[in-house]
């Protein structure tokens, strides 16, 4: 994929969010410039191109019912039908305004020739429209079809903002004597499957507008008769996308579905609650996990949206026009989202628009590093680590070999500071699984890892520091001698530090590390490596050995230290000799009687 410039740390932390959001109104902006957005208007189709243009005959009633027909080049575009003689620069014959239009089927009787359909324009009366006829079954469903798509507004029933987009509506704004009207926007509508052909497109727009409603206030269950209605809409919505191969080819039903996603998911997230845990359902056991109130709407609306970005029906080139750079940003902003479900579906989405969509790989990365900055160095604050971890350890996974300067330059500056967190036992696993894939690819990288570990040692967190060995151990697995040249000093003073100290867990966890075949390779079979360590490791193995508090930890210091006796019985009658002349006890490497 395109390789994005390697992301940095912010300057200052509190640019961070601000500069995300600056640039996604700026592309945005860029856009609505472009006329790519379909923004909020109340035209038909503002700033589309031509919708359909072609013959058509227009059918003359003249004195005495007597029926004649003329050839017309007809021009739909921007909501408006043109009629022109022969040709596309013809002399105009006329427009008609389309916005909320009708158009029917004509019956042969009337019109003596078949394949005929009537405009019933929005002010006109009834049965006056002009009726045209064309020459085949497909012309007379496409332009029955466009005709009333071009009379569906394009904007939104909840309005535009100050900058032109569009704005969901909240149901608690609608009053009951719209709700009781024919212009309500959560009237109910024919079924997708019902329809005939050439109405399902303008049934599909409608439908998409009756799902922008967003149900708020105190009572999640007011408006249940509504809320039905929208439900039963999302649910036709995602069985159509996988039953119509060519409705979502179509431009503006694209993008109003896009539109329509937008406006139900990318919202304010509700506020953790007082006495919750940073993310739910990890604190305490008997905690009820968070369920947002408008989960049975976003699950489907979610639903929706990996249908969109899975499907093999939508053209990829549509795909990435309407899922931009804008559009994955906000996206990923929802991982702060307390309700787990909603952060599951996110990975999921996520994945395959990495999957799918090749030009957005470099955004994901660069914006979940950007909010890793965030946590790191602002809040301390986020939900969705874990899962964002979870994405980023497939990604690593398909890294090639050799690892870019980039992809280290995510590790040493984003993931590696996430060790500091003081709720990193939340999403430690994933973490550690990350350092793990990255090691694995090119051991040298052990050598920025083990040290930033280190750098961010819990001393004075005992839980912490057990978990910190745990990743340890496995970073260690592809630890080469050239590699511990370089880590060694920095991790024997970590190891004298937890074998000696006072918690007999964290001493008796950092002793288990030499029953590791890599570990007890390096640093007792070595003959290099040995001599470096031992010296430094002698006094405080000793010392745990003779005077521990804890017999497991007696047991295993005393384990270490014949390992070490047996495989260099010189440097350790050397390392002894040392410490009897620094302490004055005399070292003997008895079993004692107690273990």
């Amino acid at each position: 994929g395109a390789v994005s410039p390697s992301p940095r740390p912010p300057p200052a932390p509190q640019c961070v969010r601000a500069r995300l959001f600056s640039q996604g109104i700026a592309a945005m902006s860029s856009r609505r410039v472009a006329g790519g957005s379909g923004g909020g208007g109340g035209g038909a189709s503002g700033g589309r191109g031509v919708d359909r243009a072609g013959v058509l005959h227009l059918m003359v009633e003249a004195a005495g019912k007597k029926i004649s027909w003329v050839k017309r080049f007809g021009i739909v575009e921007r909501g408006r039908l043109a009629l022109r003689v022969g040709s596309a620069e013809g002399e105009s014959k006329g427009e008609y305004d389309l916005l909320g239009c009708d158009v029917t089927p004509v019956d042969v009787s009337r019109t003596r020739r078949k394949l005929c359909f009537q405009l019933q324009l929005k002010n006109g009366a009834a049965g006056a429209g002009p009726i045209f006829a064309v020459d085949t079954n497909d012309e007379q469903d496409a332009w029955m079809s466009v005709l009333l798509t071009a009379g569906v507004p394009t904007g939104w029933p909840g309005g535009t903002d100050a900058t032109g987009q569009p704005v969901p509506l909240q149901f608690s704004r609608i009053s009951e004597a719209t709700l009781k009207s024919g212009n309500s926007p959560l009237r109910a509508l024919p079924t997708l499957r019902s329809a005939p052909a050439y109405r399902r497109r303008t049934l599909l727009l409608q439908k998409l507008r009756l799902c922008s409603v967003v149900f708020d206030g105190p009572n999640p269950m007011s408006g249940s008769e509504a809320r039905d209605l929208k439900r039963v809409a999302l649910l036709e919505l995602v069985e159509f996308v996988d039953m119509a191969r060519t409705a979502f080819q179509d431009a503006r039903v694209l993008e109003d579905t896009i539109t329509m996603v937008r406006l139900n998911l990318f919202r304010s997230l509700p506020p953790p609650q007082e006495g919750r845990s940073a993310a739910a359902g990890d604190g305490d056991d008997e905690e009820e996990p968070f369920m947002d109130p408008q989960w049975p709407h976003l699950a489907i609306t979610y639903e929706l949206l990996l249908h969109l970005v899975s499907t093999d029906n939508v053209d990829l080139a549509a795909k990435k026009r309407v899922i931009d750079g804008s559009f994955v940003k906000q996206l990923l902003l929802l991982f702060d989202s307390q309700d787990m479900r909603e952060r599951e579906y996110l990975k999921t989405i996520t994945h395959r628009i990495y999957s799918k969509l090749t030009q957005r790989r470099a955004l994901i990365r660069r914006v979940i590093c950007y909010i890793f900055y965030e946590f790191v160095y602002e809040s301390d604050s986020h939900n969705g680590i874990a899962e964002m971890l979870e994405i980023l350890a497939s990604i690593i996974n398909g890294f090639a070999v050799p690892i870019k300067a980039e992809h280290k330059t995510m590790l040493t500056r984003a993931l590696l500071p996430l060790h500091k967190s003081s709720i990193v036992m939340q999403y430690h696993p994933q973490l550690s699984y990350c350092m793990a894939l990255y090691v694995a690819k090119d051991h040298t990288l052990t050598r920025q890892v083990v040290p930033g570990l280190l750098k961010y040692w819990p001393y004075r967190n005992y839980s912490k520091q057990i978990i910190f060995l745990n990743e340890l151990e496995d970073v260690f697995e592809y630890v080469q001698p050239d590699d511990c040249e370089v880590i060694r000093a920095p991790l024997v003073q970590a190891l004298v530090n937890t074998i000696g100290g006072d918690h007999f867990q964290v001493a008796e966890r950092a002793l288990c590390l030499w029953n590791s075949d890599r570990f007890l390779a390096l640093l007792v079979e070595d003959p290099t490596q040995r001599q470096a360590v031992l010296p430094t490791l002698f006094p405080v193995l000793y010392a745990t050995s003779v005077s521990h508090w804890h017999e497991s930890v007696r047991a295993l210091s005393h384990h270490v230290l014949s390992q070490y006796m047996d495989i260099d019985p010189d440097l350790f009658a050397a390392c002894a000799s040392e410490y009897e002349a620094a302490t004055g006890t005399r070292v003997g490497m008895e079993m004692p009687e107690d273990l």
